[in-house]
């Protein structure tokens, strides 16, 4: 399970929760557009005003990635090509931000694709969270799917982000710096976050879609042609089966290897 974005109004709001001044970021991109389509498509956004924005966007002008913190009108972003991304098809990334080593690192599919290292300044966030659109105007749409969001207190290793990318649940990687873990389901809304007592995300119209490549949640459990987008648009009602026929029920259900 994920949520689609697939108009300018969908978006996920998790609320007013502060961004640690050292961490790392985890998701799911699925894309329907080229990298080069000339169109702002926002991941992630955090924005107070247009001077202070930390952010996952890949730009209209000139179809690069911006991601990490503007402060101040100064820019500490990673700015790199989004050439590396795949059209309709899930994309990890992972973005770490450094606010000792003054360095921050934006990685695709378990590879670094830039990096800057600047004397970083972070702020404090009293805006919202938003997933897939824009956190001040919030008409951007994404056009594309979201899953797997993630965020820890400390700056992930190469091994930890590379696991990510091949699968490996956020919740298996330090747990005790994860801050913030929305597996974003698609069924509720609000959408869970799996770390007790922390802010969950509230929907607007970003719908129910088939999960990124992270078991237990992935196509391997929907057989080779999962439908649950046909089962949402019945009226739902539909459990989750893994490939031997038992319902699924969580972690401990099994799974072939």
């Amino acid at each position: 399970m994920a949520r689609s974005f697939a108009s300018a109004t969908d978006k996920i709001i998790q609320g007013t929760v502060a961004a640690p001044v050292t961490g790392s970021l985890s998701l799911w991109l699925y894309p329907n557009w080229a990298w080069n389509d000339t169109v702002d498509h926002y991941i992630f956004d955090v924005s107070l005003d247009a001077s202070n924005v930390f952010q996952l966007r890949k730009f209209s002008f000139d179809n690069n990635f911006y991601c990490g913190w503007y402060t101040a009108d100064i820019d500490y972003r990673v700015t790199t090509a989004a050439s590396d991304l795949v059209q309709s098809a899930w994309n990890h990334l992972c973005l770490t931000w450094d606010d000792t080593a003054n360095e921050t690192k934006l990685f695709l599919a378990g590879s670094q694709i830039g990096s800057t290292v600047v004397t970083l300044v972070t702020f404090t966030s009293t805006s919202n969270r938003v997933l897939g659109n824009d956190s001040l105007i919030g008409l951007t749409n994404l056009d594309g799917r979201l899953g797997e969001y993630a965020v820890w207190d400390a700056v992930l290793n190469l091994n930890e982000i590379v696991g990510l990318s091949r699968g490996q649940s956020p919740w298996r990687v330090r747990n005790g710096s994860l801050t913030d873990y929305l597996r974003l389901d698609g069924l509720v809304s609000p959408e869970p976050n799996m770390k007790a007592g922390r802010t969950e995300g509230t929907v607007t119209g970003a719908t129910l879609a088939n999960h990124a490549p992270v078991p237990p949640f992935s196509r391997l459990f929907w057989g080779a042609s999962p439908v649950i987008e046909a089962a949402a648009a019945a009226g739902g009602g539909f459990k989750p089966y893994y490939d031997r026929g038992s319902t699924m029920l969580g972690l401990g259900a099994r799974r072939r290897m």
